[in-house]
């Protein structure tokens, strides 16, 4: 009876994770930059240009080269590409599923709760980028690299390589949570057969780790324009505040996966002193991959130094989940340990599903929008000016329309986020006079300038700040000082010499992403 019960509640979960992954894809609306890159680097006409541009994409190139495979079959338009969103989160939930029956036997509940009914696993492993697809093949690594370690076969070594070796090259991540899974895996197999099976696992994971090191010139490459964003230091209290965000919409939720955490630690540890044989495998496993994935992931990015988001944390959520629900199903394998599985997952679904469901009506731009408008409004003359220039990436993807564009500051290659070419402006005394001579030209003959971004005139007309090339004696190499400077002169000159400045409208009928949420304003007359 038991069992029924927890298989009608998984079923349960399964069909409301099902349903919010769909809605996700319908209401998510156009690509914003972050995958518009992607797409446009996966579909680049040359393809040598894949390699040779991967310093300014997040993923190594299995990621660009599955997405241009799924493009060249379904197409690149947006409805295409949220299918494709859509099919790796419902392959992750068939991922979740996998991984408790292979390492337990038995019905995924917390981990189906944790992830499935989750705003930041579904917004962010949804997406046309690699977290998605990324956390799916590391926990299939997960479930192979557990049944080499307590039942090789040939077909489970080779299923655990091509995983392996599919995870760190989807997902640069992947590869501390391998670094985990290895280990934990290479425990148990020694427990189970000894120093051979133990090497065999670490022999899987090196060959994966090895077949990085085509990446490093990639990586010294990037590190010549990453220096711009990156920050002081990487803190425990910005590590937090970014997982926390992750963890879950409702944060009495966030308390439940602490706690989890801590009662998978101690459950462990009981386990692996009480108990014998398949549970104590189990406890090891599980217990190694937290005490070794969660600081190891803490201080890979403490070494990167990137501010971070919610969707860094989309692969780690995956693994502790499935680790924490391994480990407690088995703890919990009495009767009452039964209905409490059940009870912590329905609680887990039930506070989370309304902010989910709300957070799955986000709309991820409204620059598709934007440019569909300024295509029926724009002139011979006009002059299209998108700020920051980053917004250009989203941009260059779906405005077609007559009238010239720039970015500020402007760039001279817009399929990508092109750091080294921002940087480049850094270091020159006058990045935006061509921007400036181009809206005064269109200005003083009586055509109009339209401005897209997050638009804010000054206040005052005092003379806005200046900044020497790069690198400056106070702000150094600061993306964000530079940024903001030119940005703020921008605004200021358009002050000054503008007659009229007006709002256009774009209509939209949902909330849309902060991060790509953007004004149009048009200026006409010069003075």
């Amino acid at each position: 009876m038991m069992k029924r019960l927890e298989l009608i509640l998984a079923l349960l979960l399964l069909v409301a994770a099902a349903g919010l992954h769909i809605t996700r894809a319908t209401k998510a609306g156009g690509l914003w930059r972050d995958e518009a890159g992607a797409v446009q680097l996966a579909t680049t006409p040359a393809m040598a240009d894949i390699p040779r541009l991967l310093e300014h994409e997040a993923f190594p190139i299995l990621f660009s080269l599955t997405l241009r495979g799924y493009a060249a079959i379904a197409g690149d338009g947006d409805v295409a590409l949220r299918v494709f969103g859509l099919l790796v989160g419902l392959g992750l939930l068939a991922a979740v599923w996998f991984v408790a029956k292979t390492i337990t036997g038995g019905i995924p509940l917390l981990s189906l709760a944790l992830l499935g009914i989750n705003a930041a696993i579904i917004q962010w492993a949804d997406w046309t980028r690699g977290h998605g697809l990324g956390t799916l093949l590391i926990l299939l690594t997960f479930a192979f690299i557990w049944k080499v370690a307590t039942a090789p076969s040939r077909l489970a070594i080779g299923l655990a390589t091509l995983a392996a070796l599919a995870s760190v090259h989807t997902l640069y991540y992947n590869a501390v949570l391998l670094f985990a899974i290895g280990l934990a895996g290479a425990a148990v197999a020694w427990r189970a057969g000894g120093w051979p099976r133990a090497l065999l696992v670490l022999g899987i994971c090196g060959v994966a780790a090895i077949s990085l090191l085509p990446y490093l010139r990639t990586i010294r490459s990037a590190a010549e324009w990453s220096h711009i964003f990156t920050i002081p230091e990487f803190s425990l209290g910005i590590f937090w505040e970014k997982l926390s965000v992750a963890l879950s919409a409702a944060p009495p939720v966030r308390w439940i996966w602490i706690a989890l955490a801590i009662g998978t630690v101690l459950a462990a540890l009981v386990l692996l002193f009480k108990a014998r044989g398949r549970e104590q495998e189990v406890a090891l496993c599980g217990l190694l991959t937290l005490v070794i994935g969660l600081p190891g992931y803490y201080l890979f990015l403490k070494f990167l130094k990137y501010p971070t988001q919610p969707w860094y944390y989309v692969a780690l959520l995956g693994v502790m989940a499935v680790a924490m629900e391994a480990v407690l199903s088995t703890a919990l394998a009495q009767r009452w340990g039964h209905a409490m599985r059940m009870a912590l997952a329905a609680a887990v679904a039930l506070l989370s599903f309304a902010p989910t469901l709300e957070a799955m009506q986000l709309r991820q731009t409204n620059v598709d929008l934007v440019a569909a408008k300024l295509k029926e409004s724009v002139a011979d003359g006009d002059v299209v000016v998108v700020m920051p220039w980053y917004l250009g990436v989203t941009f260059s993807r779906y405005y077609h329309g007559p009238a010239p564009w720039t970015t500020v500051p402007p760039v001279e290659d817009y399929r990508l986020q092109r750091y080294d070419l921002f940087k480049a402006q850094m270091a020159t005394s006058q990045p935006l006079a061509p921007v400036f001579e181009a809206m005064e030209k269109a200005l003083r003959s009586g055509a109009q300038v339209w401005l897209v971004g997050q638009l804010v005139f000054p206040d005052s007309e005092e003379p806005p700040p200046t900044l020497a090339p790069a690198p400056h004696e106070s702000v150094g190499w600061s993306e964000g000082a530079y940024l903001s400077t030119w940005l703020y002169q921008t605004m200021h000159f358009l002050r000054r010499h503008v007659l009229q400045a007006e709002q256009v409208a774009v209509k939209v009928e949902q909330p849309v992403n902060p991060h790509e949420n953007v004004q149009v304003i048009v200026v006409r007359g010069w003075r």
